[in-house]
């Protein structure tokens, strides 16, 4: 899964600011909406499109930073293009005020050019609001972040005026559209966007881990901003269920650690994280839950017949556990490691044809239309699934 990344936000707001806001979403009763949107591109388009003079949108499974992308390439038409967000980012989006909006951004030409216009776009309300960031650098996936307050936005261009925070709560209340420029070159340039990110406050996603067994398996999250500016509770989850801090104490902290880890550990080794910002008020949106991340301990073993990585090389406590390793159950690496290891090399190991039926004097297995070819993946099957017991967790 993706791992998104963490933005120091341009400019803290005032506690005065703060309080400021939280009368207007109090005054406005609840706000509506999710605590965070995100897409990371790695399905489809979801939705999203072009400006201007793009052209050619298309999504990737690989290349994006990392895996799936949404690219597009520049038609020469005369003006600068870019990306538009799709439906789930727009409507009602006042309680992430005081948060974040960000993507990572490709482009293969990176210069001044076109230097008033704006980077990021927001449209709503009955306003247009623009945001000006440095140029980033070509041909390297660089973080495009604003924040969702109205310091350092101008209304209708670059020039303009700022917004008032009332103005920009309008904006946010209404997003009709949201466009993230691709363009920075007067060349015939293509880009590529990911990892979007809108939400009420900064936040680092925990990443899956895979451990040995009798080590420490470690899942961190960060977040950061947000109106209020923290300070952040955390309450980490199993499968959906609360684990105990009086069990763990790591769960209510920013870092949960499961130590000496074991075998048992990993069924329904599926973790998240309720992160919650305890400065916001109760009327915005100030809980995130974090995308769910999962446990792997290497070393597991689905049999009694499971005995080598894919590779062959034996699986602990036979041999030592190798973190790029892989291991997909009883495969042919198990075949390969039983018999070079437990086995005379030859033919005492050619004990099925290629079908997995017995050779004689056990079966009629090698009898046309049956084949032997020696032994192969049809001794391996006969053996495991005659002798030993079924995959069992």
């Amino acid at each position: 899964m993706k791992s998104l990344k963490t933005l120091a936000r341009p400019r803290s707001m005032t506690a005065l600011a703060a309080i400021a806001v939280a009368s207007l979403l109090v005054a406005g009763g609840a706000a509506k909406g999710q605590s965070v949107i995100s897409e990371p591109f790695d399905s489809g388009t979801a939705g999203w499109s072009f400006y201007n003079d793009g052209s050619s949108l298309g999504w990737f499974a690989s290349g994006g930073n990392p895996g799936g992308r949404l690219a597009a390439v520049d038609d020469a038409g005369g003006t600068y293009w870019g990306f538009v967000a799709g439906p789930a980012f727009l409507g009602d989006r006042s309680c992430l005020y005081g948060g974040v909006l960000r993507c990572d951004l490709i482009t293969n030409f990176a210069s001044t050019a076109g230097s008033s216009e704006s980077d990021v776009t927001i449209i709503g309300g009955g306003l247009t609001l623009v945001y000006d960031l440095a140029v980033p650098v070509a041909n390297v996936w660089s973080l495009r972040a604003v924040p969702l307050t109205e310091v350092g936005w101008r209304k209708t261009s670059l020039s303009g005026s700022p917004p008032t925070a009332q103005e920009f709560m309008a904006a946010l209340a209404n997003i009709t559209a949201i466009r993230f420029r691709a363009e920075f070159s007067t060349n015939a340039d293509r880009a590529s966007i990911d990892n979007v990110y809108m939400g009420a406050f900064d936040l680092t996603q925990p990443e899956s881990v895979a451990v040995c067994v009798g080590t420490n398996a470690v899942f961190t999250v960060v977040a950061s901003g947000g109106l209020g500016g923290g300070p952040f509770s955390y309450a980490w989850r199993r499968g959906g269920v609360p684990i105990s801090s009086a069990s763990n104490a790591s769960a209510a902290t920013s870092s949960l650690t499961i130590t000496n880890v074991q075998l048992s550990d990993a069924p329904g080794g599926v973790f998240d994280c309720v992160v919650t910002n305890l400065g916001a008020p109760s009327s915005s949106c100030p809980s995130i839950t974090t995308a769910p991340v999962v446990l792997t301990v290497l070393g597991l073993r689905c049999s009694p017949a499971d005995v080598a990585f894919d590779s062959s090389a034996p699986l602990p406590p036979l041999g030592p556990c190798v973190l790029n390793e892989v291991n997909n159950g009883v495969t042919e690496g198990d075949y390969n490691h039983f018999f070079a290891t437990f086995f005379d090399a030859g033919a005492t190991c050619d004990i099925a044809d290629d079908s997995g039926q017995p050779l004689p004097p056990f079966g009629n297995g090698g009898i046309p239309p049956f084949v032997n070819n020696g032994v192969t993946e049809g001794d391996y099957n006969l053996f495991f699934s005659v002798f030993f017991d079924g995959c069992q967790f």
